[in-house]
């Protein structure tokens, strides 16, 4: 069952390149002394090597999903995860916002490197609150370094109404984050929910799954962990 958003069908989307940021080592190597000027005498002091540059930081490149690990996925996604849509192609990233518990701006920059299950709800959502118990057992589980569960409450009226909804019915792992002018929901063309949208290491879309699913599942746990591996840094 999903519940729906009271707004209109938002525009088709627009797809956004994601935009590398390279980066390279400045300066030019000290013009040499020209003969007029080099010291006349065998005596002079001879001028001291110049220190190495220090090694070019290369950030992680982490592999993004071929036809083989979407076959799989696609063959995983059984039982409650059966609604699990895996695209043809990754799609691209997004670069809206969103608020963390304190209000601070983040973007999903802020989890690149993980796995990401963006799921978008509200607490007046009933098939939302019937879920997040699973989603919160769901990160318990497999919450780390390369998982993360991300909430997303399109409602207003700020972080108080996420945590006491959460300590209403024993939450305890999932964190808070918040989009209230349901910018982020728009920009992935959510409409109704709850929807979940699994985002590879470097932020894009590789799967989505609309209405509530039982996301502690045995099924749901070989989906993220299928794809943590097939995603993870390249050699």
């Amino acid at each position: 069952m999903i519940g729906f958003i009271s707004a209109k069908p938002f525009g088709f989307l627009a797809l956004a390149a994601t935009l590398l940021a390279g980066c390279g080592e400045d300066g030019a190597a000290p013009a040499a002394q020209s003969a007029a000027s080099a010291p006349s005498t065998a005596s002079a002091a001879a001028t001291p090597a110049a220190a190495p540059a220090p090694a070019l930081v290369v950030p992680a490149k982490w592999r993004g999903l071929d036809e083989t690990a979407r076959t799989e996925l696609r063959a995983l996604a059984a039982g409650p995860m059966a609604r699990l849509i895996v695209h043809p192609e990754t799609r691209p990233f997004w670069e809206k916002g969103f608020a963390s518990e304190t209000d601070a701006p983040m973007d999903l920059t802020d989890f690149r490197g993980r796995v990401t299950l963006l799921n978008f709800w509200a607490t007046w959502c009933a098939p939302c609150r019937a879920e997040m118990p699973a989603l919160d057992a769901l990160q318990r589980e497999l919450g780390g370094p390369d998982f993360h569960i991300a909430p997303l409450n399109i409602e207003r009226g700020g972080a108080e109404k996420s945590r006491a909804f959460f300590a209403e019915i024993g939450v305890k792992d999932l964190p808070v984050y918040l989009d209230p002018r349901s910018t982020l929901a728009k920009e992935f063309a959510v409409l109704g929910l709850p929807v979940s949208v699994l985002l590879d290491r470097e932020g894009r879309e590789v799967a989505r799954l609309t209405g509530d699913a039982d996301w502690s599942s045995p099924e749901a746990q070989a989906v993220i962990r299928r794809l943590v591996a097939a995603t993870a840094p390249a050699p």
